[in-house]
């Protein structure tokens, strides 16, 4: 009883990866370089990252603005010797 259970169970995750393979295979030859909606997409994840880029180099220059400033305050208030 547990060999046909094996077997059984060997065998459905065979024919599940012979489906998986072939179907990913059908999909990729479907694929079209200049689909009207794949440049969309593409241009849609462009906008998001350049956005995102400038979101990070704004938010970089912010911190160090506000580090210089905050140190130029500290150590206005510190005499120097």
């Amino acid at each position: 009883m547990a060999l046909m259970q094996e077997t059984s169970s060997v065998a459905r995750n065979i024919l599940v990866l012979i489906l998986a393979s072939a179907t990913t295979a059908w999909g990729f030859s479907r694929i079209v370089s200049k689909t009207q909606a794949r440049v969309i997409v593409e241009k849609v994840i462009l906008f998001f990252l350049i956005l995102s880029s400038r979101v990070a180099i704004l938010t970089t220059i912010e911190i160090i603005l506000s580090l210089l400033f905050e140190s130029l305050l500290f150590f206005g208030e510190i005499p120097a010797h």
